[in-house]
């Protein structure tokens, strides 16, 4: 009988590669989430300052036009809209943290972007109905005793702020889909394949 029989050959795992390597995904998803993180951070940052500043913004304008701006700006200025700018800077702080947790192969890094995925398809949800309602509420405004050159001015814009937010949607959803996928529905996970870590003398 042969020494190199079937039962003694060694299974390759499926998290290493052919050289025994780990896999280098975590690195790859870790850094991605990072960067996207960062930049989820920057976005809502400027969102909450853009509501600040509103005021600012508007005495800067001619007088005869800041009436009617402030009516418009009151108009669409929605309280949850300034909330899921708030929430979009805690969610893009937690995927900060499981980016890091994945990019060292932590097994928390897959249960943070699995939370990460649910909480970021509910806030788009929500981000989307907040902005579509103060949009409404503002078009409102402009159409108030307006012209019907101005009526058709904001319909033409009505139609370009609902492509934006299509786009803004399809933008938002991405990755909180694919955390789902890859990390729920394909279950990967960041630590396996690591090498164990040495005890602390």
């Amino acid at each position: 009988m042969s020494q190199f029989d079937s039962d003694t050959t060694p299974s390759i795992n499926a998290d290493f590669s052919v050289a025994g390597e780990p896999p280098a995904w975590p690195k790859v998803v870790g850094i991605i989430s990072i960067v996207w993180a960062s930049l989820g951070i920057v976005c809502n940052l400027c969102g909450v300052a853009g509501s600040a500043f509103q005021g600012a913004f508007l005495n800067m304008m001619p007088p005869e036009q800041q009436e009617q701006m402030r009516a418009q700006m009151a108009a669409g200025q929605s309280p949850l809209v300034l909330g899921t700018y708030v929430l979009g800077i805690v969610l893009a702080v937690e995927l900060l943290v499981a980016g890091i947790a994945t990019v060292r192969r932590r097994p928390i890094g897959r249960l943070l972007h699995l939370a990460y995925g649910a909480a970021g398809v509910l806030l788009v949800l929500l981000s989307t109905f907040a902005t579509w309602s103060a949009m409404q509420a503002q078009l409102a405004t402009m159409q108030q005793g307006a012209s019907e050159v101005a009526k058709q001015q904001a319909a033409a814009m009505q139609g370009g702020m609902m492509f934006g937010m299509a786009f803004g949607v399809c933008i938002g959803l991405a990755y909180p889909a694919f955390c789902l996928v890859w990390f729920g529905v394909m279950g990967k996970r960041p630590e396996a394949g690591a090498m164990p870590q040495e005890p602390l003398v």
